[in-house]
């Protein structure tokens, strides 16, 4: 399971699940701080507890584990069969939350979702407010549609994509062989051509960068709305290089012409650079 591991106290949870089968996450807001948050799953005389607290720093804590069945729906039924994670608001519920926050909870999400078999869909990524037999607001002002489209697209599954804190992905469109890098806008992931001017700026965040080849998952990120203004700029443009690879001839030794396309490529980005 991910997260460090805080236990929940005794009285707060049910040690397994009456036999029943995991098969949706539950989402919720804390109202309060990750310390407050803890105690209060800790205190044997609350009744309450979460499998999961996501910080505003990105801190993933587990509380209850997976195959017992926490205290956090508000429904009986709805808490033998779901996953319960909280996420940290720091006591503003309508406030914004961290890019942190929701790229551990994307990640947390999609990785629940690839070891139980549960579709990404808000079908069965829900609120608290949703399943509750006596509903509140909560969770709130936390973006559910956000996490729910970032899991569908990184979180643990889809191919190769495996989303950590840092990783950035970018597909290449096989017909104009121009490179996206695919973000968050505005609670919405877009797509957007990468420029040589880009570079020094991704890594300067130290991520981790991954090239998208598996069919299902480039399709995906491709078909994403653009990005709104911003200057897009020229694209980084690989097809000299590729085309050059493609005409090597099988047992051929001259990597001349591969080269002298590499070269073209370095000398555009050596001059963006400078």
């Amino acid at each position: 399971m991910p997260g460090e591991w805080i236990p929940a106290a005794g009285p707060n949870f049910m040690v397994g699940r009456s036999g029943r089968k995991i098969s949706q996450v539950v989402l919720h807001t804390t109202v309060g701080t990750m310390p407050a948050t803890i105690a209060t799953f800790q205190n044997p005389g609350r009744i309450a507890s979460a499998h999961y607290v996501v910080g505003l720093d990105g801190r993933v804590v587990n509380m209850v584990r997976e195959s017992d069945t926490a205290f956090h729906s508000g429904n009986w039924e709805e808490n033998l069969i779901s996953i319960g994670i909280e996420h940290v608001d720091d006591g503003d519920f309508n406030g914004p939350r961290t890019p942190q926050l929701y790229a551990a909870s994307i990640a947390l999400v999609g990785d629940l979702c690839q070891r139980y078999a549960i579709p990404r869909d808000r079908a069965h990524i829900r609120k608290h407010s949703e399943v509750s037999d006596s509903p509140t607001a909560c969770p709130d002002a936390l973006a559910v549609d956000r996490i729910v489209a970032g899991a569908a697209l990184f979180g643990g599954g889809g191919g190769e994509l495996n989303q950590e804190d840092n990783d950035m992905y970018f597909p290449r469109d096989p017909g104009s062989q121009k490179i996206y890098a695919v973000y968050e806008q505005n609670g919405h992931m877009v797509k957007r051509a990468l420029t040589q001017a880009d570079w020094p700026v991704y890594a300067a965040t130290g991520a981790n960068f991954h090239d998208v080849t598996d069919a299902g998952v480039l399709a995906k990120l491709l078909a994403l709305p653009d990005a709104v203004a911003g200057g897009a700029g020229a694209a980084v443009d690989l097809k000299p290089v590729l085309d050059a690879i493609a005409a090597i001839k099988p047992g051929a030794v001259d990597l001349a012409p591969v080269l002298a396309a590499v070269a073209k490529v370095q000398a555009k980005l050596d001059k963006d650079l400078a």
